[in-house]
């Protein structure tokens, strides 16, 4: 025993722990303990968590046997500590809190089987001492066993504790693995690994990972972040990986994979090509990569664009939504006819890895032509002819523009052919297109311009009718019977939205008003149904209308009567 521990009545051990007075002898020390016990514990008579302690109260180890719940008795004076024992459960978590009454400063100790008293810190596993009797303890074990609450009395000042103490039996922790902060991709085989735990009352005390999912490596310490080598090679790595919490309950595995990638993306394609020349003030310059790109690598300075001396233009970037290609456009306008140096710089896969350099090009900057071109008609149906017309005031003598056209939504741009141009360069064409598509006239580097082009789009009615007899057929039909008003849409398409518009004719007012509106999606078949069953006589129309979608247009069927009898 430490020699400090026999000081005088107010000697504290290390922790701050008021300790007992000298050992008084036996006969005294049997009056004393005798005071102490009729003292030192009252308890409260009550149902279920309440108990009564032992007459006989502890105030060291083995202590007074105790079951969770609430007990309430007195402690300070001469009172230094009371002492519980406790029987756990493997799994389980010890809760214990203590309350003091008035000015009392009561502190909370839990000792493991290993301590054989509470004058010295030998097994202590937890405590809690602030400055008040305010104290609480959450303490979990794996091995359960014999455990021993001490409550001990910091100052002098006598007064009444309450312990209120629960055994609960933890839960598995569910475990997460995150591999190089959730990226996708990497180019490094070495990986940060996030692991974490939650949903037990304990904290994690321990990991293990396995590269298989099946052999696992041994238990350690648990840490939060840590790192995982892959073994070389591209493709995708897999890691699992387990926690342990305090009570020794473990988690199911978790697992995350990354795609290890070392080969370093090309430039398939730059537009402008690298031998032609930028146009306009303000082009914009796209350039086409073998893989997605790394946003934050394009945008920071991905294509710098220089003068001859070297001096940067600054731009706005961005990149596509599939990440393959990153655009350029300048911030301040270029200077007609002088040369500028263009160089992809740092940019970077979504694994970490440059892309492959091209070198430096040089390119001029050349006026854009002026030419304009508009459409006959901005929305047409299916299969209607539309005219595309325009005019090319610069540069003059060209003798034809090419023309071309790309439906919405389609991958390819397809070459319709020459469009020839008048001596006042007037141009048109008649172009009859099957879905809403954007067309574009082109015409290329002359007379000191450069290459260029307008574009107009057509929007294109898909085709809609109500099924049945002509739309110019009244229909008859009874009050209470079942109809069906079917629509079909060309072309078949599935899954696009049809909206049924019901109207009523008044008779007084002698206009048509609405009575309902529903809606259903195409089948298999390009085909919407409803159900109708008429309430009361009168004349009826219906009409389907099929909703815009990337290649059509809102296209409405035309109106179609019913004649509703008694």
């Amino acid at each position: 025993m430490d020699p400090t521990r026999l000081a005088a009545t107010e000697a504290r051990d290390p922790a701050g722990r008021r300790l007992v007075a000298p050992r008084r002898p036996a006969h005294l020390r049997a009056v004393a303990i005798g005071i102490a016990t009729a003292l030192a514990v009252t308890l409260f008579p009550a149902p279920a968590l309440r108990q009564n302690a032992a007459a006989d109260t502890s105030s060291d180890i083995p202590g007074i046997p105790l079951a969770p719940g609430v007990v309430v008795g007195q402690l300070g004076g001469d009172i230094y500590d009371v002492v519980y024992s406790l029987d756990v459960a493997p799994g389980s978590v010890i809760l214990a809190s203590l309350a003091g009454s008035g000015a009392t400063d009561f502190d909370l100790y839990l000792f493991d089987a290993t301590a054989t008293t509470v004058v010295t810190n030998k097994g202590v596993v937890a405590r809690s001492t602030g400055p008040t009797s305010t104290e609480s303890i959450s303490y979990a074990t794996a091995i359960g066993g014999r455990y021993y609450i001490d409550l001990n009395s910091a100052t002098p000042a006598i007064g009444t504790y309450t312990l209120a103490v629960q055994v609960v039996a933890d839960r598995a922790p569910v475990a997460t693995l995150v591999l190089d902060g959730g990226r996708e991709r990497t180019s490094q085989t070495n990986v940060s690994v996030s692991l974490t735990a939650s949903g037990s009352l304990s904290g994690p005390a321990r990991m293990a990972f396995s590269a298989d999912g099946t052999t696992w490596g041994a238990w350690m310490p648990y840490q939060a972040v840590t790192s995982w080598t892959f073994p070389v090679g591209d493709g995708t790595k897999t890691l699992w990986g387990r926690v342990e919490n305090s009570a020794g309950i473990a988690s199911a595995p978790a697992s995350a994979s990354i795609f290890l990638d070392t080969e370093r993306p090309s430039v398939t394609a730059v537009d402008p090509a690298v031998t032609a020349s930028l146009v306009g003030p303000r082009p914009t310059i796209t350039v086409t990569f073998s893989e997605p790109i790394d946003p934050a690598s394009w945008e920071l300075l991905g294509l710098v664009v220089q003068t001859p001396e070297g001096a940067l233009v600054p731009g706005m970037y961005g990149v596509a939504p599939d990440g393959l290609a990153g655009w350029y456009r300048p911030s301040v306008d270029l200077v007609v006819g002088a040369t500028y140096v263009l160089t992809v710089a740092s940019v970077r896969d979504v694994a970490g890895n440059l892309v492959a350099p091209i070198g430096s090009w040089v390119a001029v900057d050349l006026p854009a032509p002026e030419i304009v071109v508009t459409a006959s008609a901005r929305v047409v149906n299916r299969g209607a002819a539309v005219t595309l017309a325009g005019r090319l005031t610069a540069p003059s003598g060209v003798a034809s523009l090419s023309l071309e056209a790309t439906p919405v939504g389609a991958l390819e741009v397809v070459s319709i052919g020459a469009v020839p141009v008048a001596a006042d360069g007037t141009f048109s064409v008649r172009v009859t297109p099957s879905s809403t598509t954007v067309y574009a006239v082109r015409v290329p580097a002359a007379g000191g311009y450069g290459a260029g082009g307008a574009t107009a789009t057509v929007a294109v009615r898909r085709g809609i009718r109500i099924t049945g007899a002509a739309a110019s057929t009244v229909r008859a039909a009874r009050v209470g019977s079942r109809i069906t008003v079917a629509a079909a849409i060309t072309p078949v398409t599935a899954g696009v939205t049809t909206s049924f518009r019901l109207e009523r004719w008044n008779v007084t007012t002698r206009a048509w008003r609405l009575v309902g509106t529903l809606t259903r999606r195409t089948g298999a078949a390009g085909t919407a149904s409803v159900s109708w069953t008429p309430k009361g006589s009168g004349l009826y129309r219906w009409r389907a209308i099929a909703a815009t979608t990337p290649d059509f247009s809102t296209a409405a069927s035309a109106w179609v009567r019913w004649k509703v009898a008694p």
